[in-house]
């Protein structure tokens, strides 16, 4: 038998786009992601946002149990963003 090829880890954060909304979604992975990656990821999810600004975004918890204190620091430079 030859062996079965491990399936792609799925990424801590997905982005889409429906018209003018933006959607953040949010793995579970997340809930092990070490805190110093927060940024990065962060930054990953909001360079497209920045690069054609939608009215709307929306951040899809809703496959995630828990999420550390450490995560509420994504939503600040989001919240940044359209101030």
């Amino acid at each position: 038998m030859s062996a079965r090829p491990e399936p792609a880890a799925e990424p801590f954060l997905g982005f889409r786009r429906h018209g003018e909304v933006a959607v953040v979604d949010v793995s579970p992975a997340i809930e092990a992601l070490p805190s110093s990656a927060i940024e990065t990821a962060a930054h990953v999810v909001l360079s497209p946002l920045k690069a054609n600004p939608p009215s709307n975004v929306i951040v899809d918890l809703s496959r995630v149990q828990y999420f550390t204190s450490e995560f509420i620091w994504f939503h600040r430079p989001l919240a940044a963003y359209w101030k």
